[in-house]
């Protein structure tokens, strides 16, 4: 199939007048794409057309040219520049959208997000603005909308542009709302936490992730990470091993961006941490080392570990800590691979 060029879109636009949304997105997303996540081929035809260059090339002329598309597909366009860390291209063309669609939720929604992100200072005077109109279309508000809303209230604080008290009870107000129409998705309590953990009332934190975690309507993913981080802290980790196994079954329910091997990490660092809680037995009684946990242990970085980013910290952070219980308790195994 015939790679699509820069020049193939613009010769387009000569005969249409406008350029296509969708279709700029679908080029742009390759263009931005690293070189790996191609096809692998040898054959390099058209792969000098995939470039960055010319994915700034044309976007440069979309902002300037009549467009044609869906509010999604001004939605997805931004995101591709979101995606890469370029916030301030992901406010143009949401800008754009805008022109056309001026309530939309999702527009404005992504705007208030990535305008505290832009290079622009002008993106970030716009928030305000933009705040109040989606605030003018409450009734239908979606999960994007609150989230993102809370978000940019609380970016505020760092701008030092409101009083404290009034933005932490606006933040809190904002929340319940979500919690209360929004009550399958746990963001509505993730947000409240962390207004709660912001301005240092870890009690309140604590009791807020528990609630959402004890509901049976919420498949926790980010609360159940979260709350076994704080269980690990105070010393539980058969608490925090429940909650991440909890977070394991939930993840294919949900549209997350919480990968299933932090959650797998983090449980292996929760039965090492189980086991060291009574590691003066190592060394006083060698008898009673739990060799069953410390074999599980093993076996589970072993699997985990392939398909994990090793550049990740928690993934170095599990790799010496699982090489500490093995030499802690002279763990020896035929088929255990090498670290």
């Amino acid at each position: 199939m015939e790679t699509e060029t820069l020049q193939t879109i613009l010769n387009e636009f000569e005969i249409k007048g406008h350029f296509s949304i969708a279709q700029a997105k679908d080029f742009t997303e390759k263009c931005l794409q690293k070189k790996d996540e191609h096809d692998g081929s040898d054959d390099d035809s058209g792969s000098s057309q995939l470039s960055k260059d010319n994915a700034y090339k044309l976007v440069k002329q979309v902002l300037s040219n009549p467009t044609d598309g869906t509010p999604g597909d001004y939605h997805d366009y931004a995101v591709v520049f979101a995606d890469v860390d370029d916030f301030t291209y992901a406010c143009e063309v949401l800008l754009l959208g805008l022109k056309k669609y001026s309530t939309h939720i999702d527009l404005l929604s992504d705007f208030l997000l990535y305008a505290t992100k832009s290079s622009r200072n002008e993106h970030y005077e716009l928030c305000e603005e933009k705040y109040e109109q989606l605030k003018a279309r409450r009734i239908i508000w979606n999960w994007r909308a609150y989230d993102f809303s809370f978000e940019y209230l609380l970016d505020k604080m760092n701008y030092g542009r409101c009083d404290i008290e009034k933005l932490k009870a606006e933040c809190l107000d904002l929340t319940r709302e979500f919690q209360t129409y929004i009550p399958d998705n746990e963001l509505g309590y993730i947000d409240e936490a962390i207004i709660f953990s912001t301005f240092r009332e870890y009690d309140k934190e604590k009791s807020t992730l528990e609630k959402a975690y004890n509901k049976k309507n919420i498949p926790v993913v980010r609360v159940g990470i979260t709350l076994a981080r704080i269980y690990l802290k105070e010393g539980k980790p058969d608490m925090a091993m429940e909650c991440l196994l909890s977070v394991i079954k939930n993840i294919p329910r949900v549209v997350t961006i919480i990968s299933p091997e932090r959650a797998w990490l983090l449980l292996i660092i929760s039965k090492i941490a189980k086991l060291l809680n009574s590691a003066t037995l190592y060394f006083n009684d060698r008898q009673k080392v739990d060799t069953p946990l410390v074999k599980e242990i093993v076996n589970d970085w072993n699997k985990i570990k392939s398909i994990s980013n090793a550049n990740a910290q928690i993934y170095k952070d599990v790799k010496g800590l699982v090489e500490f219980i093995k030499a802690i308790n002279d763990y020896k195994s035929n088929d255990d691979e090498e670290l």
